[in-house]
């Protein structure tokens, strides 16, 4: 099993933003490198569920300019997930990750491994899966949190993203991972205004309505402390966990929060469960990369002609009403004021 190492002076702190960017080729580091080489290498072999010919893809809109994408073959050969509830413990005798061919993992750092999704989103699509021996339910800890930090980091791509879904937010596998995906352009939930939570020392912040489809609690990273943004990201999650709330956690990076640099920025959506098995979408699913802005689209009728504001109430249909987010925000900040 090939594995890759890194140290510190490997993690790219800069975040180059798409307007810096003149070639994207001349932001990729040797971690993209790797990863895009030895992804395309295992995609030859016949291992991904469909194959990913030249994605037809278009921005639409003024407002959010959300990236989509026709790509019906996904939700054809794809499975959803049937859960029960939030909280479910790790079923060794369930499909986990332990189980994947060793020709679909890419590499290992350290106890971690980065696995090839079978049924990706766009060329580099990878799982992050950490702690792979542990076995751990799909629940976000410290270091998991800290792992997909630190890819994110030791990309340059400037549309490296990552993502969770946790188990009733459309996570298919009970066991903990995470997405990273590139996507071809800027992403709205880049750049969306922020406004900060006072008390908060700068590192939290209100994803509005009026900025954005739905509203979102913000973090970011200040003065590259990882360490500290880790621990609040994952404070968050766990906090959403015990109270049984399904979530979406974006990992991006983008302008911070007085737009005047950039940094990595995480978003937390807590939303409605979907429990059961969820029926295969007309157009398209709404989890982690679609709430970023990120649309696959299933149905090509749709894509041809959906317009931004039929498109943002579709990715509203999971969103919580104002007084039952506003108790769920409320309770996140106070968790994370016991922290700061």
């Amino acid at each position: 099993m090939l594995e890759f190492e890194f140290s510190e002076k490997d993690l790219n702190f800069e975040c180059t933003g798409w307007r810096d960017l003149a070639n994207i080729e001349e932001t990729l580091t040797k971690f993209d490198r790797a990863l895009f080489e030895k992804w395309r290498e295992i995609s030859n072999n016949g291992i991904l569920m469909y194959k990913l010919d030249d994605l037809e893809g278009r921005c639409i809109g003024d407002r959010y300019k959300f990236q989509l994408q026709l790509n019906p073959e996904r939700v054809k050969k794809r499975k959803g997930p049937t859960i029960s509830q939030i909280n479910i413990p790790f079923d060794p005798n369930r499909f986990h990750f332990g189980k994947v061919r060793q020709e679909e993992i890419l590499f290992k750092i350290k106890d971690n491994l980065i696995i090839i999704n079978i049924y990706p989103l766009d060329i580099g699509h990878v799982l992050l899966v950490p702690s792979i021996d542990r076995q751990l339910p799909q629940s976000l800890n410290d270091s998991a949190v800290l792992f997909g930090v630190e890819c994110l980091l030791l990309s340059g791509h400037p549309g490296c993203t990552v993502g969770f879904n946790s188990l009733g937010a459309l996570a298919s596998v009970n066991h903990l991972h995470m997405h990273m995906w590139f996507v071809r352009g800027q992403l709205p939930i880049s750049s969306v205004e922020v406004r900060e939570i006072e008390g908060t020392t700068l590192s939290m912040g209100d994803v509005t309505k009026d900025d954005y489809v739905v509203r979102l609690v913000a973090f970011q990273m200040i003065n590259n402390d990882v360490n500290k943004f880790v621990e609040l990201i994952t404070a968050s999650a766990q906090y959403l966990q015990k109270k049984e709330i399904a979530h979406n956690i974006i990992l991006v990076k983008g302008s911070n929060f007085s737009k005047n640099g950039n940094t990595i920025r995480a978003f937390v959506w807590p939303r409605q469960s979907i429990l059961g098995e969820p029926k295969n979408p007309i157009n398209h699913f709404v989890a982690v990369a679609e709430v970023a802005g990120h649309v696959t689209v299933y149905n090509e009728e749709f894509y041809r002609t959906a317009k931004e504001e039929l498109m943002s109430e579709s990715i509203r249909e999971p969103a919580f009403e104002d007084k039952v987010f506003d108790e769920i925000r409320n309770g996140l900040v106070n968790t994370v004021k016991k922290i700061l």
